[in-house]
């Protein structure tokens, strides 16, 4: 017996609204489609997908904290070979103030509302005005580049028959058993980018192009073509989740590099293919190419780390006029 999927049950997530929290100051809502594009994160602490992720992990649940005051702010650190770190530092003009006290409410298809309250240490989870004494994941999501340590560099060394795989398989925080179940599990005829996978009897995993025809090693792809395998397994990985629970696929653009024909290629096949799954992407640079027409597409409004509005913009308002001769 085949039971009947509405859009709520595919596309699960209908609103979000951030009050007083990570450089929102007052309150700024989104509303999601099938297909949603955020454009000026950077103005905030967090992207939208870390917002979301904080509903679905419990990690960053209990990480979840205004950021503090002032003006240091680190900004990351970088590794020595005697196994300490540097902290990387910067003093901003003017220091980043924050409300004691923020509000994160996400509002589903299925009519559901969950509302997580934020101070200085941590934060708590109620079902409209119903405190949950203990946290349990709210939505189901999928990330892509949510951390750049996260990066594939290491796909293209050569230690291995397996080495490849396995950094695939640790990318996606999944086994490689659970990775191969999703590529095999997951036929499709229309691939974002084109490529078709099969595994050797070693276990390696090789990917056919459109261009050439014949199946390659991971290790022999470009820089960019392993930023579109990512991506192009991530659908997989996404519409393999969705047949368990409504699955929401997270990309943020700062971490996963290509060129704008590719990103108008995924955002294209998204709208055309209608996936069983919701994609909400933060991107950093202004789409210059691709023709969307259903999308929802976001633009943080406010000055810089400090945001008053998500405008509603049409594509074509939204899209960047390329320069000439580029």
């Amino acid at each position: 017996m085949h039971l009947l999927r509405t859009a709520a049950s595919i596309y699960p997530l209908r609103k979000l609204t951030v009050v007083d929290f990570a450089g929102v100051r007052g309150e700024a809502s989104i509303t999601f489609g099938s297909l949603t594009i955020i454009l000026g994160a950077s103005k905030l602490s967090h992207s939208i997908g870390d917002l979301l992720r904080i509903y679905s992990d419990r990690g960053e649940f209990q990480r979840t904290r205004q950021p503090s005051s002032g003006a240091a702010s680190e900004l990351g650190r970088i590794r020595r070979t005697d196994e300490g770190t540097w902290a990387i530092t910067a003093t901003l003009k003017s220091p980043r103030t924050f409300a004691s006290r923020g509000r994160l409410r996400l509002q589903q298809s299925d009519g559901r509302e969950f509302i997580i309250t934020t101070n200085e240490t941590g934060a708590t989870l109620s079902e409209c005005d119903v405190p949950i004494p203990r946290f349990s994941p709210t939505i189901r999501t999928f990330a892509v580049g949510t951390a750049p340590e996260r990066n594939i560099s290491g796909l293209r060394q050569r230690s291995g028959p397996e080495n490849a795989e396995a950094k695939l398989a640790a990318y996606f925080d999944m086994t490689l058993s659970e990775l191969k179940g999703c590529i095999d599990g997951t036929p499709t005829d229309t691939p974002v980018f084109g490529y078709d996978y099969r595994f050797d009897a070693t276990g390696r995993l090789l990917v056919r192009r459109r261009m050439p025809r014949e199946f390659q090693i991971v290790s022999s792809l470009s820089g960019g073509e392993h930023s579109r395998l990512i991506l192009d397994l991530a659908t997989r990985v996404a519409t393999y989740s969705a047949r368990i629970s409504p699955t929401i696929l997270l990309i943020n653009q700062a971490n996963v590099l290509m060129d704008p024909k590719g990103w108008a290629c995924l955002f294209e096949w998204v709208e055309k293919t209608k996936p069983p799954f919701q994609t909400i992407v933060d991107v950093w640079c202004a789409p210059s190419e691709g023709d969307l027409t259903r999308a929802l597409c976001y633009e943080a409004q406010g000055d810089n780390m400090e945001v008053s509005s998500f405008e509603l913009k049409t594509w074509s308002g939204f899209k960047r006029e390329r320069i000439a001769g580029m």
